[in-house]
């Protein structure tokens, strides 16, 4: 039984669905561990999908990929996306985890900012009085 991702995607298209192997199909469990495993990877990028019945069969992009044997390319710029993904999900975390840390701080000094604007309005009254004051009076 063919084990390579190929191998896999070829025999899915041949036939309607993917055949069913055993372990006894195998000459080894490791072989037999990492035909499964590269099933699933087909399916985790949509090449292969995996019908209600368990039986699996190719998708539209898989034949059409098979077709101008590029699963490899595929798989790699599969790959590399997701790598991309990833980084840029880390990026935004720390983002929000600088964003939080700010919003703390933030929160932390609200208080003090507070009563600085009362003292400075308290200021602004007692002076508008005495201008008042001196404007009346003089």
């Amino acid at each position: 039984m063919e084990i390579s991702l190929k191998g896999i995607m070829q025999s899915a298209v041949k036939s309607v669905h993917l055949p069913k192997v055993s372990r006894s199909s195998f000459l080894s469990n490791e072989q037999y561990l990492k035909y499964l495993e590269n099933i699933d990877i087909l399916i985790d990028n949509e090449l292969l999908l995996r019908m209600n019945n368990n039986s699996i069969k190719t998708t539209r992009l898989g034949r059409e990929i098979l077709k101008e044997d590029r699963i490899e390319e595929h798989l790699a710029l599969v790959l590399k996306n997701r790598e991309n993904e990833d980084a840029q999900k880390k990026l935004e975390f720390e983002k929000t985890k600088v964003d939080l840390e700010l919003a703390k701080e933030t929160l932390k000094e609200f208080p003090k900012t507070k009563w600085f604007a009362r003292l400075g309005f308290a200021i602004g009254i007692v002076l508008l009085l005495k201008e008042l004051y001196m404007l009346i009076y003089k």
